[in-house]
Formats: structure tokens, C-alpha cells, sequence
């Protein structure tokens, strides 16, 4: 199948992540990044606000985050952050001040080994080339609703994610058997 060992990786990042996750006492969750970065995670804390009232999200720019530096922000607080690039200076000083004031993080990028990864706990990568175009899959978008999924299942008890990689193993069969 390909595309495979991309597959798996960000099923193996997801699940540390919710490992990671499930040992927390989360009650915050921000959502943090610049420009397109923020509106391609914003769509997560709107699963997150319609499907469970146990975390508060908020959605902020990360120089905003930074300037303000929200004293809600502690250990019982998740900071995700996306930076395409890696290197976003506001969104990289987000994660590096979410950190210092014992907040998780969840980073969402196309670049490993990238600032943004240095700073998080946890990091996401994505796959996106306009040039020679990756399944939809790999995109942020399913990234961040894996994401969400595995906060709802640690929050909920629901089996979301289970059912999203299920779901997308069936479509991605479709797919290598036209």
C-alpha cells in the first residue's frame, strides 16, 4: 500500500500522544499557531467543544499567547500548535512558553527535527507538496481529528480513533484497488 510507512507513523505519534495525554489531569486546551497554520488546527477544538464539556478550549495567535501569556496556563493544560515549516518564531516561543509553565504539547509540522519538535512533547507530522500531492490522509486534517478522537476517547471513554483507523485502513483499500 502505499504511503504506508507514513501511515504508520503518524498512528504510532497519535498514540504516544494519547498516551502521553491520558496520564494528565487536562482541564485547558489551547489551540495556538499564525495565520493558516492556526485555521488548519482551529477545526479541532470545535469537535472537542461539541462533543464534551470535561476541557475548555481556546483558540489563540501565538504572538497573542505569548504577549498575554494566559495565567490559566499550567500543568492541567494542553497547548496544541502547528507550524508547517517547523520554525514559525511566534508559534516555536508558544510552545517553549506553554513548557516552561508545565503545559503538554502537541505539535503539528512537515518538518522533523524542526524547532517546533524540539519544544513539544509531542509532535504530529503532516505531509503536504502541492507539487506531487499525498492522500488526503496525510494531511493535517485527518491529523488533527485523529488527535481530537484520542482526547475524546481519554475524556469519554469513546473509541474514536479505533474507529477512524479502521475507517481509513477500509478507504485506503478502496483507493489501491482501483
Amino acid at each position: 500500500m502505499m504511503h504506508q510507512t507514513e501511515i504508520s507513523t503518524i498512528s504510532g505519534q497519535i498514540a504516544a500522544f494519547r498516551q502521553g495525554f491520558s496520564a494528565r489531569s487536562i482541564e485547558k486546551i489551547y489551540f495556538v499557531s499564525c495565520g493558516g497554520s492556526l485555521a488548519t488546527i482551529s477545526f479541532g477544538r470545535c469537535i472537542l467543544d461539541q462533543l464534551t464539556a470535561k476541557v475548555h478550549t481556546a483558540l489563540m495567535n501565538a504572538a497573542e499567547f505569548i504577549a498575554t501569556a494566559p495565567p490559566s496556563v499550567d500543568k492541567k493544560t494542553l497547548v496544541i500548535l502547528n507550524s508547517q515549516s517547523g520554525g514559525t518564531a511566534e508559534t516555536v516561543a508558544a510552545a517553549r512558553l506553554a513548557k516552561e509553565r508545565g503545559a503538554l504539547t502537541l505539535s503539528f509540522t512537515t518538518a522533523p527535527d524542526s524547532l517546533i519538535e524540539r519544544e513539544s512533547d509531542h509532535t504530529v507530522y503532516y505531509y503536504d507538496n502541492p507539487l506531487d500531492p499525498y492522500p488526503t490522509q496525510l494531511t493535517i486534517f485527518p491529523d488533527v481529528c485523529q488527535a481530537a478522537f484520542a482526547i475524546l476517547d481519554v475524556l469519554e471513554g469513546t473509541v474514536l480513533f479505533r474507529d477512524f483507523e479502521v475507517a481509513s485502513g477500509r478507504w485506503n483499500m478502496s483507493l489501491t484497488a482501483t
